[in-house]
């Protein structure tokens, strides 16, 4: 509120867990549910899993919120790159977690069909807008297109 002027846009944008098909979205789910791992998310992330459904947004606004896709053509080389960017992948290698997170990728590798061959990977995206309405301590929500 202090920011943000009146009519100004406040937007959060989120991306999931990536979608490829169901062998490897299962492999990547026991990646991401690693219980080895999953102790090092921050408290925040629960609002990425729940597409920010429950984060508190400003103005008392009932926000819109859209979902649509993403997607890109990705080899393995560079979708391990991406999962090994996920927190608490990377915290899990630095713990002593990597022999695990080695195995798993090794895994996902093998359901690819190997190194340098492309597939297609989406990502549900979901956006929730409200806008400050021009008159002090009015609100008004628009939707995304």
């Amino acid at each position: 509120d202090r920011v943000l002027r009146p009519g100004g846009v406040f937007a959060a944008i989120c991306y999931f867990r990536p979608e490829v098909d169901d062998k490897i979205d299962a492999l990547v789910g026991d990646l991401y549910g690693a219980e080895n791992v999953r102790r090092f998310w921050y408290p925040g992330f629960r609002h990425v899993e729940e597409g920010y459904r429950n984060l508190p947004m400003p103005f008392g606004a009932a926000p819109q919120v859209r979902q649509f896709e993403m997607g890109a053509e990705r080899s393995f080389a560079e979708f391990r790159g991406y999962l090994c960017t996920w927190p608490h992948v990377a915290a899990g290698f630095r713990s002593g977690e990597a022999k695990f997170i080695r195995r798993a990728l090794g895994e996902i590798k093998v359901a690819w069909g190997g190194e340098r061959l492309r597939r297609k990977v989406s990502w549900q995206v979901t956006v929730r807008v409200v806008v400050k309405h021009p008159e002090p301590g009015g609100v008004l929500s628009v939707g995304v297109s």
